[in-house]
């Protein structure tokens, strides 16, 4: 099942590569830096004394990644409602975006039928030394799908495919076919295609599938 799992995988190694260089290397985060982002993620709003109780971090050195963050555009501070004195912290859109990657790429494959309800799937240490990116990248990542209904964990044993329910597998099919139809939009629009043909092409294409 590993190697099931993983050649699957390998189809979107690239991109997550490409994600880890921008993280990593364009960003020069450090482990701490991917824990800080990590609690920030897990709590929108979350102070920097909380993040500091929870991760042993020391909060000078929270403060200063966090300036850093926010000069790189990752997160961003709002005075708190009731005191504007307190300082909570958020993540911005970009990495919102950065850090979906991973997790979209599995539920693709999921939804996808390659991977079956009740299948195993890799430890979070083996799936991260497979596809070289960080061991925390790949947790927060298994959480989220965890969280989210895709995968469960069975204590002792590891984490498995979860079961997943007809109108619901139906609801997420529907959104990745809006999303290639979008796609598909605003491809045509530059090249001045119209909607009738659009939809000629459509229909050709689906008789021939």
């Amino acid at each position: 099942m590993f190697e099931i799992f993983t050649d699957l995988l390998h189809e979107v190694n690239k991109a997550m590569e490409e994600i880890m260089r921008k993280v990593f290397i364009e960003y020069n985060f450090s482990i701490s830096t991917m824990l800080i982002i990590g609690q920030v993620k897990k709590e929108p709003g979350i102070i920097i004394s909380e993040i500091a109780r929870r991760t042993g971090i020391a909060k000078l050195h929270i403060s200063k990644t966090i300036e850093n963050l926010q000069q790189k555009g990752w997160v961003e501070k709002r005075p708190d409602s009731s005191d504007s004195r307190i300082l909570r912290i958020f993540l911005t859109e970009i990495a919102i975006e950065q850090m979906k990657q991973i997790t979209n790429q599995i539920k693709k494959l999921i939804i996808k039928d390659e991977l079956a309800e009740g299948e195993a799937v890799p430890s979070i240490r083996n799936l991260a030394k497979e596809l070289q990116i960080s061991v925390i990248t790949t947790k927060r990542a298994y959480e989220e799908l965890e969280n989210e209904g895709y995968i469960v964990k069975v204590a002792g044993k590891g984490s498995y495919v979860a079961p997943q329910h007809e109108e619901l597998i139906k609801e997420k099919r529907l959104k990745i076919v809006e999303e290639k139809l979008l796609e598909a939009i605003k491809t045509a629009k530059p090249i001045h295609l119209d909607l009738e043909e659009l939809e000629e092409m459509l229909r050709i294409l689906f008789k021939e599938e």
